[in-house]
């Protein structure tokens, strides 16, 4: 990334040197040309010399680690039209694996000690029995925005309350939405059973507006588990499931259905944030450097230990060469890699410490 940019001046090479730019590296073959700082430089490198820098970054509170590996050049050359020709985004059609990494990511970075357990609120929106499919996925996702800025404008008053959703589609293929919510300690249920049904039951007769009304939402708070550990554990887990299998909905006759596979791709986004300002206010980053080479390689070898004997143990009989080859492949020794694992951060810490790293306590 290019934190300055100037343009180089037209002078030929037998112009007397500018002193201001002695140390500025650049190609005079490259018609664009442009010099620039690096971003990072201030932060890691203090000396105009180009060196290796291994460095780690953990959520104090969450279960989240990486480790890099990368090189601080001073200074930086590149063409301008490098980006040119890059090929821009298709529309979302189905949550991807890449898509669910990152939500694993967000919730693996919440800090858990700056949230009560009874706090922690967990909302299910379905949709009514009939006339569901006649809705479009933008209409679905119209409805559920309206209903989070209805959730927002009662209780966005504390400064702390956020959350996220996810939609997920139930076997018959009907979407259905899970919110949860943070640092608000009572939603009342006739609250959102009313405020949902009225958003979904335009043109449905009355009876299925009652029956809507009755069974179309669910609320249920943290203490149905022991403490906030279960419930992260168990109630992120299960927003951040897998469900590729929902993305080919089959006929009776075993063929995938077209149709509904044509509209389940209208949604767009499986997940997303509420509030997002207060959600980033949950998160406590820790940044650092490692002192020598040989510290970063320890670590990076204990991480590829740590996680080869926590997939055995849940694994069990299912454990196989192919998994532990993926593993191995993954922390091949690369030039600027970066490796992410999800563990917690007493591990991470005492991980730190027994390289010889005092655990540093501020934010990145």
């Amino acid at each position: 990334m290019i934190h300055k940019k100037s343009g180089l001046s037209n002078e030929s090479s037998s112009t007397k040197t500018d002193p201001s730019k002695i140390g500025l590296s650049y190609r005079s073959y490259l018609k664009n040309r442009q010099i620039g700082k690096n971003i990072d430089y201030d932060k890691i490198n203090h000396q105009d010399v180009k060196c290796d820098y291994y460095s780690f970054e953990y959520s104090k509170g969450g279960s989240w680690f990486r480790i890099s590996d990368d090189t601080i050049d001073p200074y930086t050359t590149e063409d301008i039209d490098k980006y040119k020709d890059r090929r821009t985004r298709s529309s979302i059609s189905y949550f991807s694996y890449k898509s669910r990494g990152r939500l694993l990511e967000l919730v693996s970075k919440l800090d858990k000690s700056k949230c009560n357990p009874k706090s922690v609120l967990f909302i299910t929106l379905t949709s009514p029995s009939v006339g569901w499919r006649d809705v479009s996925g933008e209409k679905w996702k119209s409805r559920l925005n309206n209903f989070n800025t209805q959730l927002r404008q009662t209780f966005g008053g504390n400064d702390l309350f956020c959350g996220i959703w996810r939609l997920e589609f139930q076997k018959r293929g009907s979407p259905h939405f899970h919110l949860i919510t943070l640092n608000v300690p009572f939603i009342d249920h006739k609250w959102v059973s009313s405020k949902w049904n009225k958003i979904c039951s335009v043109g449905l007769s009355f009876r299925e507006k009652m029956k809507h009304l009755q069974s179309g939402t669910q609320v249920e708070i943290a203490r149905e588990w022991e403490n906030v550990d279960d419930y992260f554990s168990k109630t992120m887990s299960y927003v951040c499931k897998d469900e590729g299998w929902k993305n080919t909905p089959l006929l009776p006759n075993g063929k995938p259905d077209e149709h509904m596979i044509e509209w389940m791709k209208t949604f767009g986004r499986h997940w997303g944030y509420i509030c997002k300002s207060n959600l980033e206010k949950m998160t406590n980053l820790i940044f650092g450097v490692f002192e020598t080479k040989e510290q970063y390689y320890k670590v990076r070898r204990q991480l590829q230990k740590y996680i080869q004997s926590t997939r055995r143990r849940k694994l069990g009989k299912n454990y196989n060469k192919k998994i532990g080859k993926k593993l191995d492949n993954i922390f091949k020794n690369k030039k600027h890699s970066k490796q992410k694992v999800h563990i917690p951060d007493v591990v991470v810490e005492g991980l730190l410490r027994w390289v010889g790293l005092e655990v540093p306590t501020h934010q990145s």
